[in-house]
C-alpha cells in the first residue's frame, strides 16, 4: 500500500481522486469503526480509538489475498516501517499546519501499543502487528482530522500469547528468504 500511495498520490490529488488504502477483511471495519466513533462522539472529543478482535472458533480463515499480503508485509517490513513512519511524520506536520489553536499535549501519544489485560474481554490484548492502524491513520490524515489507532488481538492466555509469538517468528524466519516465501505461497 505504502508504495502506491507514495507513487500516485499527487496524480490522484490533482485528479480529485481518492486512493482506496486497503480493503481487507479488517480494514474497513477498522476505518469506519474509527470514523464512526468520530463521529457519534465529535472529532474534537474522540482523539484516540482503540479495537479488539476476538475470534470465536467456527472455522474459516486467511483470504489468499490476506495471506499474501502478511508475506510481503514480513519481507518487505523494514521498508514499510520507514515509509509508515515518513507518512506519520507527515501527517503530524500537516495537522499542527492546520490546526487553528495550538495544542496543549504537542505530540505526546495518547495510546501505548503494548501487551496488556482487558478486564472488558476477558482476555490478554496483544498488539495486532498489520497495516490496519497506518490506514487508519493516513484515512483521517487525508482529510486533515489526525486521530490516534490501535488494536489488539484477544488471547485467552500466556501459553496462547507464546504460541502465537513463535508462530509469528517462524513466519518471519521463513519470509526472509526465496525458498521460504515461496513455500508460504504454495501451501
Amino acid at each position: 500500500m505504502a508504495p502506491i500511495m507514495a507513487k500516485y498520490h499527487e496524480q490522484a490529488e490533482r485528479n480529485n481522486v481518492l486512493i482506496v488504502l486497503a480493503c481487507g477483511f479488517d480494514s474497513v471495519p477498522a476505518d469506519l469503526g474509527a470514523l464512526h466513533a468520530r463521529t457519534r462522539y465529535g472529532m474534537d472529543t474522540v482523539k484516540a480509538v482503540e479495537a479488539f478482535l476476538k475470534f470465536e472458533g467456527g472455522g474459516g480463515g486467511l483470504s489468499n489475498g490476506t495471506w499474501t499480503t502478511l508475506i510481503e508485509s514480513l519481507t518487505n517490513a523494514k521498508s514499510l516501517a520507514a515509509q509508515r513512519r515518513a507518512d506519520s511524520s507527515a501527517a503530524a506536520a500537516a495537522a499542527a499546519s492546520s490546526s487553528s489553536s495550538s495544542s496543549s499535549k504537542g505530540s505526546k501519544r495518547l495510546l501505548k501499543s503494548k501487551v496488556h489485560y482487558s478486564k472488558t474481554f476477558n482476555r490478554y490484548a496483544v498488539p495486532f502487528p498489520t497495516a490496519d492502524p497506518w490506514v487508519v491513520r493516513k484515512s483521517f490524515a487525508l482529510n486533515h482530522e489526525p486521530v490516534e489507532y490501535a488494536h489488539y488481538l484477544c488471547v485467552q492466555n500466556i501459553f496462547w500469547m507464546i504460541l502465537m509469538a513463535l508462530g509469528f517468528l517462524m513466519l518471519k524466519l521463513l519470509t526472509a528468504f526465496s525458498l521460504g516465501r515461496s513455500l508460504l505461497r504454495k501451501f
